[in-house]
């Protein structure tokens, strides 16, 4: 029998809006592996570090 291995997950988003809602999901990035993909912009306010999320 082969052991299971956990999902790695890529999380990806525009800025603005659609970054929000990716935030929603933060039990599923503290559960599992993985990094976040999003455009280069320039945000009046600093998006922070991602481990905060």
């Amino acid at each position: 029998m082969r052991k299971r291995r956990s999902p790695k997950i890529c999380f990806v988003s525009s800025s603005g809006g659609h970054w929000e809602q990716l935030k929603k999901l933060k039990p599923l990035a503290e559960k599992y592996e993985g990094f976040f993909v999003t455009e280069k912009t320039q945000f009046e306010t600093p998006l922070g570090n991602l481990n905060d999320f």
